[in-house]
């Protein structure tokens, strides 16, 4: 293989990690902005456990998702 050759593969592998860095990177700067605050907000509201535990809350009637003024 020639220095040429070699050269070439380490520029698709920089390529390939720096693609993967952007496309993990862009969907981690999604779940923080999109995804954590729907998680926060289900677990600091009367959500939590019926989210959390589906099953035990059969007999209750679903909650909301916004309070009742």
């Amino acid at each position: 293989m020639s220095t040429e050759t070699a050269s070439w593969f380490i520029v698709l592998f920089y390529f390939l990690i720096g693609g993967t860095a952007l496309v993990s990177g862009m969907y981690f700067i999604y779940w923080i902005f999109i995804e954590l605050p729907v998680l926060l907000r289900i677990k600091h509201e009367e959500l939590y456990d019926y989210w959390k535990y589906p099953n035990a809350n059969a007999s209750k009637s679903k909650p909301t998702l916004w309070r009742n003024k």
